[in-house]
């Protein structure tokens, strides 16, 4: 697939297009980078709101998507059991609010992470292949982080 470099706009195989960006791009690539999170962050949000979830009717053991319950339990059972088919239906929806707040908490926290990325970058603290993003977004050094690995070593053998 051929894609546009979003920082010189040539157009470029999408194979090689984060070697070209590293390469010949010195600040493109945290663009590219915050540009393809989003993507793919968008990506997934789609797949998950889109997905059918499937839930065990509690009447008769069959898997029906959660959309469709209300109509499975009027056509095949009681209208009694219409109840727990709702009461069903509104946890769903109280699951889908609580995945909401977190993914903005998480946007949040990313959000974060890039600003420090690019003032790190802007006063010259970050070089070119010897930083990395560590747990909880801490910047870390590649080689301490080697070094820190093999004193956990050695005192995990005495």
């Amino acid at each position: 697939m051929v894609v546009e470099c979003p920082v010189c706009e040539i157009r470029i195989k999408f194979e090689i297009l984060e070697d070209h960006i590293l390469k010949e791009h010195d600040e493109g690539w945290i663009q590219y980078y915050e540009d393809t999170f989003q993507i793919e962050q968008a990506t997934q949000q789609k797949k998950i709101d889109h997905k059918q979830v499937k839930v065990e009717c509690p009447c008769c053991d069959n898997d029906i998507e959660i959309d469709e319950m209300e109509g499975h339990i009027e056509k095949s059972h009681k209208i009694k059991d219409l109840k727990l088919c709702k009461d069903m239906i509104a946890f769903h929806e109280k699951i889908s609010i609580m995945k909401d707040r977190t993914f903005a908490k998480y946007q949040r926290l990313r959000i974060g992470i890039i600003d420090k990325i690019h003032e790190l970058k802007n006063e010259g603290e970050i070089k070119e292949g010897t930083h990395q993003i560590g747990r909880m977004g801490i910047i870390v050094e590649k080689k301490q982080q080697n070094e820190d690995s093999d004193e956990q070593q050695d005192e995990y053998n005495d």
